[in-house]
């Protein structure tokens, strides 16, 4: 999770593998295994990672969330 929690907030591998001190491998190794067990998905825009607009999985677990 730190992987793609990383990658998220700082939007490149190489940025993500600096403050968690590792590979960039290491980074989309361990990310795209969270995509898998939580049916994300990611795109590549200007360089930088984001997630795919439409994530009817996050949309469902932050619903308790906001109630």
């Amino acid at each position: 999770m730190a992987a793609l929690d990383s990658l998220l907030w700082l939007r490149t591998g190489d940025r993500a593998a600096a403050h968690l001190r590792c590979f960039q491998s290491t980074v989309s190794r361990h990310s795209r295994r969270c995509f898998q067990v939580f049916d994300l998905g990611m795109e590549k825009r200007a360089g930088e990672w984001w997630l795919k607009e439409d994530q009817p999985g996050l949309k469902l677990s932050a619903t308790p969330l906001l109630q």
